[in-house]
């Protein structure tokens, strides 16, 4: 749900973007998600529970994201007149495209600088392809500290569906890349109501050679030619361990999810009763209440990190 207040601002912001908490089992998938990117250093829109009444009757409880525009990018110090792109297709994963099948235009959408063509990301793709030194290459157009911690958290949260789409890419003027996190609602190794942690959200997970369940699109350029760079995979590693015996870490993770748990415990109530997941058509798998789901949510995590830990030799 977007609320547009137009150059009005409601909570701080002109749109509100309000993510329906109940589709969302454990209801906090995304939050915590975001946060795990904040606290690897990764720019991450802020979120926040949001109570929704309608005509003075409980509507429903959902997850209010920081929207990133312009006003995400002032708020960080960024460049206003950068250029950023929505990555929204389901070939927008840094390859080349042709025109024939997927158009630029279709699979990535301007947010700013509309009115230019998208020579300057087609010129970066175009790069990815055809440096002659990869890592020279990155390091000259890509803020690769920035990607790499990107890329340790997407991993070890198994964000599925960020491979092929659901980021942003944001340069500012004469500047480098970045990529910034969105849609998070298939994080935690969760899919279609099962659970995955181990081999088959793999280390390489999304390189070219790796792809999910062999699935033509589940791969990305970006991904696979910074992680064919020794010194940039290296690295990539040494941020995973890090995290292992930090914020991924149960000491860090679990009193966060029972903070969230306290906090938003007697809406969920409220919310399951109004939207029971037996009147939900779209839902196709099992369906648990917060109370079943967290205890999933929490072995997931730990399962992830014993797995992670035993790829990479890292004591915990």
């Amino acid at each position: 749900l977007r609320l547009d207040f137009g150059h009005e601002r409601f909570l701080g912001n002109r749109p509100l973007i309000l993510n329906a908490a109940a589709m969302d089992d454990d209801y906090m998938t995304e939050p915590l998600a975001y946060r795990l990117y904040g606290d690897a250093g990764v720019d991450a829109s802020a979120t926040r529970f949001v109570r929704v009444q309608r005509n003075g009757e409980f509507w429903g409880l959902f997850i209010d994201v920081e929207p990133v525009d312009e006003d995400y990018l002032a708020r960080r110090g960024l460049d206003e007149e950068g250029a950023l792109y929505k990555a929204v297709g389901i070939a927008s994963n840094l390859s080349r495209l042709d025109g024939t099948a997927y158009a630029y235009q279709t699979q990535y959408e301007k947010k700013t600088r509309t009115a230019e063509p998208y020579d300057d990301l087609i010129a970066f793709i175009e790069g990815l392809y055809t440096a002659a030194d990869p890592e020279r290459y990155l390091e000259e157009s890509l803020e690769v500290e920035s990607f790499a911690r990107y890329l340790a958290v997407t991993n070890l949260a198994c964000v599925w569906d960020a491979i092929q789409h659901n980021y942003y890419l944001y340069r500012p003027p004469g500047g480098k890349w970045r990529v910034i996190p969105w849609d998070l609602d298939h994080a935690w190794g969760e899919w279609e109501w099962v659970y995955y942690y181990g081999d088959t959200y793999p280390l390489l997970m999304g390189h070219e050679d790796h792809r999910f369940a062999g699935v033509w699109y589940t791969w990305n350029k970006l991904w696979t030619v910074f992680l064919d760079v020794p010194r940039f995979r290296a690295r990539y590693e040494e941020i995973i361990a890090g995290l292992l015996n930090g914020a991924f870490a149960e000491w860090t993770l679990f009193p966060r999810i029972e903070a969230y748990r306290a906090q938003i415990e007697a809406t969920v109530a409220l919310d399951e009763a109004a939207w029971p997941d037996s009147a939900e058509p779209l839902h196709a798998g099992p369906m648990r209440t917060m109370a079943e789901e967290l205890p999933l949510l929490t072995q997931n995590a730990s399962r992830r990190r014993e797995y992670m830990a035993g790829i990479l030799g890292v004591t915990l």
